[in-house]
C-alpha cells in the first residue's frame, strides 16, 4: 500500500512512446535535474502551450468536476512524484480550450490543476516514480497510450492480456535498470491502484485487481 500523502505532491509526466520515455528518463537521472527545453531537456517538436524553459507539472484535484492535467498525464504516463515543497511553483493563466491554438508557446494553458517552475527541478525534489499499471492493462486503449508516442497510436495492433502484462514486467525491469545503472533508487508506485511496486509480482496483483 502506498505511504504518500499524494494530494500533497506534484507530478511531472514525460508525454512520450516507451523507447523515448526510458531515454528521457536516463538523461534526467545522469543530468540530476528535471530540465526545460531550453537547459538542454528533450527536444520534442509537439505543440505546447508552456514558455521553453519553463518545466511542466500536475496535481491531483481534490475535485472530480473536471478532468485536467493530472487526469489526462500523471494518471496514463511515467511520471515522477516531486515534493511539494519545491520553491518557485506557480500557476500559469487558464484560457478556454477552444482558444489554445492561439497560445501556443505562450505560456498559458487549459488545464486544470497545471503548474509550472522556471528551469529546472533537482532530483534531490524527486521522491519516486508513477508507473501506472492499472491504467496499462486495464485495456488495449490505455496500453496503446502508454505505449506509443501520438504518430504510432493509431497503428498499434492489438496485444493480447497477456502480453500487455510481459510489456509491462520488461518495462518496469528497464526503470529498474536505468535506476541501477545511474545509482539512483526511486521507489516505484502505482498511484491509482494505491500499490507500491517492489516486484513483477506485484504487477501482477494489480492486474487480478482490475
Amino acid at each position: 500500500m502506498i505511504d504518500l500523502d499524494i494530494n500533497a505532491f506534484y507530478f511531472h509526466s514525460i508525454i512520450l512512446g516507451k523507447d523515448e520515455s526510458l531515454e528521457v528518463l536516463d538523461r534526467i537521472f545522469k543530468s540530476g535535474k528535471i530540465l526545460s527545453l531550453n537547459k538542454g531537456g528533450y527536444d520534442s517538436k509537439t505543440l505546447r502551450m508552456n514558455y521553453r524553459d519553463e518545466v511542466c507539472l500536475s496535481r491531483r484535484s481534490v475535485s472530480n468536476l473536471s478532468v485536467g492535467a493530472y487526469d489526462l498525464f500523471a494518471k496514463k504516463k511515467l511520471s515522477l512524484i516531486v515534493k511539494g515543497t519545491l520553491p518557485g511553483i506557480y500557476k500559469p493563466s487558464i484560457i478556454s480550450e477552444r482558444d489554445s491554438f492561439k497560445y501556443v508557446e505562450m505560456g498559458k494553458t487549459d488545464l486544470e490543476g497545471e503548474y509550472r517552475v522556471k528551469d529546472e527541478i533537482p532530483l534531490d525534489y524527486v521522491v519516486g516514480l508513477n508507473l501506472p499499471v492499472g491504467f496499462i492493462l486495464d485495456s488495449m486503449f490505455g496500453y496503446k497510450y502508454f505505449f506509443s508516442s501520438s504518430e504510432e497510436f493509431r497503428k498499434m495492433k492489438f496485444v493480447s492480456g497477456k502480453n500487455r502484462l510481459k510489456d509491462v514486467v520488461s518495462y518496469y525491469e528497464e526503470l529498474n535498470e536505468i535506476m541501477r545503472k545511474n545509482n539512483i533508487f526511486l521507489p516505484i508506485y502505482d498511484i491509482e491502484s494505491n500499490m507500491m511496486i517492489e516486484s513483477s509480482l506485484d504487477i501482477e496483483k494489480i492486474k487480478k485487481k482490475i
